[in-house]
């Protein structure tokens, strides 16, 4: 079944509070490496991920990440936080 399984995704809806039109789904190819620089910055951080090692690429970030199925959260609406 996996990922296919999930018909009702991609998700649309709007976020209470700030009227923000958000969007849950897989993550797409476009962005992995957003996906990467993000983990990488909260391993840097220190405080919230056992890794000590930042990811060196995509493929490396694929291959623990994005091993099973993966969702991300983003904005349909562009604007200074998308």
């Amino acid at each position: 079944a996996g990922l296919s399984a999930l018909t009702w995704l991609p998700y649309q809806t709007t976020l209470p509070g700030t009227g923000r039109s958000v969007e849950v789904g897989p993550f797409k190819e476009s962005e992995w490496q957003d996906g990467m620089d993000l983990m990488n910055l909260i391993i840097r951080e220190g405080k919230s991920w056992p890794f000590e090692e930042e990811f060196d690429t995509v493929d490396a970030y694929r291959g623990y990440f994005l091993s099973h199925s993966a969702f991300v959260v983003r904005t349909i609406d562009p604007g200074l936080d998308c």
